[in-house]
């Protein structure tokens, strides 16, 4: 849960001296940017996500539970670790008196969006919008 708290120091007011982005973008490490994301809307006035769309990355825990939801791109990390693993094991195995370092290994994992409250609903094409 985001909770107010009155910053010490006066927070500059950018609203009409620059321009506001339409989104931002966050990656996964922790939630401390997309929390301040959201309380400096809130401080300058800004709607989430009718003003300000934010997403991250990652849909790390605790996304849903934060106020409002964190929309995330959620991707499957113990797939991804899984797969490194067996991939290096296969390259340990096969590399022994050969140089197989610096090989380039491509697998496709399922990644979705985590629709949220920090994101507008994703619009899906009607077949007259094609």
């Amino acid at each position: 849960m985001v909770k107010a708290v009155q910053s010490p120091l006066p927070l500059p007011s950018y609203k009409h001296e620059i321009p506001v982005p339409e989104a931002l973008l966050k990656k996964a490490h922790n939630f401390g940017v997309g929390k301040g994301a959201i309380y400096a809307a809130f401080q300058r006035g800004l709607r989430v996500p009718q003003d300000l769309v934010i997403l991250g990355i990652g849909d790390l825990k605790g996304s849903k539970e934060m106020v409002p939801a964190f929309t995330t791109i959620h991707f499957p990390a113990e797939e991804i670790g899984g797969l490194a693993g067996r991939e290096m094991c296969g390259l340990i195995a096969q590399s022994e008196g050969l140089k197989t370092m610096g090989q380039l290994v491509r697998r496709k994992c399922q990644i979705r969006l985590a629709e949220r409250a920090t994101c507008l609903p994703v619009r899906r094409p009607r077949s007259s919008d094609l």
